[in-house]
């Protein structure tokens, strides 16, 4: 392939596998692309030469821009070679690349209809007559897209194409299936017209979409069930992923079933938590039960089991209950024997790790399972007719994890005696909802989640040394168990000298001064202090919580309902160390840790200074 740069040297760019490394900054702008000879499509990426630069894509042949690290386009008609452009700028001064790709190979794949293989470019292709008027469409399953394309049978003539509300003239059509035709409709129907003066003839396609149905219900003015970006990016979501395109259109607003005998439960954590390899806030609550005693684990409402995990030791349970509604339990570990007989096991690997996306009914208060030994189980209730507003790029940043920014709060859904019941044995904090809250990023403040630049985002790249993805995760946000307390957990980021390079570290910031939502762009350094959570040894080895019980001043045991439902944090008595931040720009943080240093200590940052983004 031939490349050109315009302010810039020749560079070299080749055609080749699509890499999973974008966020880095290198001396020269290259692109790299991939051909997918299947569905017709390239995939383009870059890395950028500057943190600040933005960066602008454009193909022609499809009529696709783009922007970012990535681009996509299909390939519509046949040319030797497609030309992409990418052009970076850092603020006025720009550079651009102009790539040649030969696809050449493809050639077959644009046939004619005689079967011999002629060039299909824009020009060639309108100017052919056909015998007689058809159409030919080709559904993107991927991307949810419709390309149809038809040959005039008279160069004087009109042609016309609609599919419910949209139309379009010419002899290509295009359309989105997002948000076109209703859940119950399996079949998107294509309407072909050519008029020559008043006379016309009409063809009609189907294009069956019974496996994608759950993803083109219309959006209506209570929620979209997908949003712009969603719709840009066409990323993957619980229903096409876990329920495989076939889900129950019903309605469901209510969970009528707890899940778990209320009577089982000692105390429940709201999301937003923090401990070990989470170190963002968590996106379940704990629901911790009696010691010493096996607990069915219940469904609901009725629905569908979707998808089973089993990781060894114990399983991931998501249910259906409605094309919006699911439900994800984690830590139960034993599955009701006429489930487990009915799973069929479709992926496995080492220790035992094996999945499940069998389509099993469940019925409203059916044991599903049972918890016996771990003390608690992980309870999420995810609803995509709801995106939470307090994540950053959540659709970038969090595409691994596509229930984290539709994850609600329980208590809005639970309907019945046992709410209260439950509600009773939650800690609560503040005038936050009862079951949490996990998304906290403000556009231009340093309250929020961060992430190392080019580790990743939140699934980072894990590898044997960090397999949960911890390196290079950063959280500033409120505790969810202690009132008007501000938290700062790192993920490894810290000193080898100190000897704790090798675990994540959560510390609180002293008397949440300054307020990290009020401390953003314009701000200049800030200097937070924080102190470490007190977690004295007891006489068995084991460690106190780090909490004590508002009442009575004594240690939190971590596991039962304190006494008012109210703790504090136990702290060391002077700070532990300095963060230093600083944002440049919105979405950019600078930030070092001078871990045993005072205020006095530091003047500004060293050339051991991080930068995060999100």
């Amino acid at each position: 392939s031939d490349t050109t740069a315009k302010n810039t040297s020749t560079l070299p760019i080749a055609i080749e596998s699509k890499s999973t490394s974008t966020s880095s900054i290198v001396k020269e702008l290259v692109v790299k692309c991939a051909i997918d000879s299947q569905i017709l499509k390239v995939s383009c990426e870059t890395n950028r030469t500057s943190e600040n630069s933005k960066l602008e894509w454009s193909n022609e042949d499809s009529g696709r821009i783009g922007a970012g690290t990535n681009f996509e386009f299909p390939i519509y008609d046949f040319k030797p070679q497609i030309q992409v452009n990418l052009k970076e700028c850092i603020n006025n001064d720009c550079q651009e690349i102009e790539k040649l790709i030969d696809i050449s190979h493809l050639a077959s794949s644009f046939q004619a209809q005689d079967g011999s293989s002629k060039s299909a470019s824009k020009e060639s292709y309108e100017g052919e007559l056909a015998k007689e008027l058809k159409a030919t469409c080709q559904l993107d399953s991927d991307k949810l897209e419709v390309l149809c394309k038809t040959r005039r049978t008279s160069k004087s003539s009109e042609i016309n194409w609609t599919n419910g509300d949209t139309s379009s003239t010419g002899e290509k059509y295009e359309f989105s299936l997002i948000g076109g035709k209703p859940i119950s409709e399996r079949t998107v129907r294509i309407q072909l017209e050519e008029c020559i003066n008043s006379s016309c003839n009409k063809t009609e396609t189907l294009i069956d979409v019974s496996h994608l149905a759950v993803l083109i219900k219309p959006p209506d003015e209570s929620y979209k069930i997908q949003s712009e970006e969603d719709e840009k990016n066409k990323v993957r979501t619980m229903q096409s992923e876990y329920s495989q395109g076939i889900c129950d259109p019903k309605e469901v607003n209510y969970l009528e079933s707890p899940p778990i005998n209320p009577t089982s439960v000692t105390t429940i954590k709201p999301m937003g938590g923090y401990g070990g390899d989470h170190i963002t806030p968590i996106d379940h609550m704990y629901v911790h039960y009696k010691l010493n005693e096996t607990h069915d684990i219940l469904a609901m409402a009725d629905g569908y089991f979707v998808h089973v995990g089993y990781s060894g030791i114990d399983h991931r349970i998501i249910i259906e209950y409605s094309c919006d509604l699911y439900s994800i339990y984690i830590h139960v570990e034993e599955l009701d024997q006429t489930i487990e007989s009915q799973l069929e096991w479709t992926e496995s690997g080492s220790e035992g790790r094996k999945k499940a996306y069998s389509r099993i009914p469940v019925k409203k208060g059916q044991v599903i399972g049972k918890a016996n030994q771990r003390g608690s189980f992980d309870v999420s209730v995810v609803d995509t007719r709801v995106t939470l507003t307090g994540f950053s790029n959540p659709l970038t940043t969090y595409k691994g994890e596509i229930w984290k920014f539709h994850c609600v709060d329980p208590f809005d859904y639970w309907k019945g005696d046992f709410r209260q019941v439950l509600l009773n044995k939650t800690i609560t904090v503040n005038n936050l909802p009862p079951g949490g809250k996990i998304d906290y990023d403000i556009e231009g403040k340093v309250i929020g989640n961060w992430y190392l630049e080019g580790s990743g985002g939140f699934a980072g790249k894990p590898n044997k040394d960090d397999i949960y993805a911890i390196i290079g995760k950063l959280s500033i946000t409120p505790h969810n168990l202690i009132d008007n307390t501000m938290i700062i957990h790192f993920g490894r980021y810290w000193a080898a000298t100190d000897g704790a390079g090798s675990r994540s570290r959560l510390v609180t910031i002293k008397n949440n001064t300054p307020h990290p939502k009020e401390v953003g762009v314009g701000s200049g350094l800030i200097k937070f202090e924080y102190l470490d959570f007190l977690r004295e040894t007891r006489k068995d080895g084991t460690f106190t919580s780090g909490f004590v019980v508002s009442s009575t001043k004594e240690n939190w045991d971590d596991h039962t309902y304190p006494d008012g439902g109210k703790l504090e944090g136990k702290y060391y008595k002077d700070p532990s160390g300095i963060l230093l931040v600083e944002m440049p720009e919105k979405g950019i943080l600078k930030m070092e840790i001078f871990h045993r240093k005072t205020k006095d200590e530091v003047s500004g940052f060293t050339d051991n200074y991080k930068i995060y983004l999100r």
